[in-house]
């Protein structure tokens, strides 16, 4: 009787074992990880994807964040995905690994599972990103989580092949806004940014506005300036240069005059116009703007006439930014031959324009 028992037990062991290996080479074939792979993907399952993965470089952990991005990727470019998919169950059909054109993975046997079975895995390799910028110092995040810098290399990362929202921090000398990349592609190589500072400050919606409001600042001071008889002292957010050219025209023009007034109606910024770029040491904004002014002046000859200040028009602005005061000052203004016919505007007006005026006192008046 307890031989025949052990026979049983015996027995049944064998059938466990061999139950055990029939599903062990079932669930760990080829075609069964390109089900496996098939199925995370269409469920959006980034932990399981994570266990399908592997690498072998020892800076590169594959994680749960990254996954998610493979895996928003191909579920986002349909013709990628379905082009992936069938590199991928053309190489778990065949005898030979190989490495996919299309894509930076190798789909190898990473080791074993359960000590006897293949552990089949897609070995990815990693991409990077890298930035073009003449800002002094950057920095790369995504998920609030910062990308790191390799210096070596002058890259970032090194990240998952997917899709990533990214945010940009750049400084410099001047204030720059953070930047947001949304859906960007690190697919098949490393993907380059290309943030050249002027360029970020000349695209940047709060920037324009702000800029804008600068702008009518200027403007205003000018209408001042010249409504009230040439007064320098009225030109604040102006640059040394410009001050002096005023000056040089007070001192030609006020000592004929007799009257001045000037109204100042109404600013529209050009903001596809505005570019930035680094002169020597300086911030330089050039910016195209309809400037709507009125007025005239009056010669100190008896019997004279006003005469309409020709003020009005489209004008090329440049402007400097002063690091110390933090701000941008106008350097010079020139008539351009813009016809003002632009689609990306910043508007501002001026309902109830102030009329500037000046009046030179006559000897009897002092």
């Amino acid at each position: 009787m307890k031989h025949k028992k052990w026979l049983v037990i015996g027995g049944i062991v064998f059938i466990l074992i061999c139950v055990f290996f029939i599903w062990g080479m079932l669930t760990h074939s080829k075609s069964d990880y390109y089900s496996n792979f098939k199925h995370a993907l269409e469920n959006n399952n980034a932990e399981e994807m994570k266990t399908l993965l592997t690498t072998n470089d020892d800076s590169f952990k594959i994680d749960k964040t990254g996954s998610q991005a493979f895996i928003n990727y191909l579920n986002n470019n349909p013709a990628d995905k379905a082009q992936f998919l069938k590199t991928l169950k053309r190489e778990t059909e065949g005898e030979e690994n190989s490495y996919s054109i299309e894509f930076p993975y190798t789909f190898v046997k990473d080791g074993k599972d359960m000590v006897f079975f293949p552990h089949y895995a897609l070995s990815i390799k990693p991409l990077y990103f890298t930035v073009t910028t003449d800002a002094d110092k950057t920095s790369l995040s995504t998920n609030k989580k910062e990308i790191p810098y390799v210096k070596k290399a002058d890259k970032y990362g090194p990240l998952m092949p997917g899709v990533y929202d990214v945010a940009v921090s750049l400084t410099s000398s001047i204030d720059i806004p953070i930047v947001h990349f949304e859906n960007e592609q690190l697919v098949k190589k490393d993907s380059n940014l290309d943030l050249q500072v002027g360029d970020v400050l000349s695209k940047d919606k709060s920037f324009q506005s702000t800029f804008s409001k600068n702008i009518d600042g200027c403007m205003t001071e000018f209408a001042q300036y010249w409504g009230g008889g040439l007064d320098n002292t009225k030109l604040i957010n102006v640059t040394d240069n410009y001050r002096e050219s005023a000056l040089l025209q007070t001192n030609l023009l006020l000592p004929y005059l007799a009257k001045t007034n000037l109204k100042y109606y109404e600013l529209q910024v050009n903001n596809d116009s505005i570019e930035i770029e680094k002169n020597v040491d300086a911030w330089e904004a050039t910016v195209e703007a309809d400037i709507n002014m009125e007025g005239n002046v009056q010669t100190i000859e008896e019997n004279s006439f006003p005469v309409e200040l020709q003020l009005a028009g489209v004008r090329e602005l440049v402007f400097v930014y002063d690091t110390k005061l933090d701000k941008w000052l106008l350097d010079s203004a020139a008539e351009s031959y813009s016809d003002a016919k632009w689609k990306n505007i910043s508007k501002i007006t001026h309902k109830n324009p102030v009329n500037y005026e000046w009046t030179l006192k006559k000897e009897e008046d002092i």
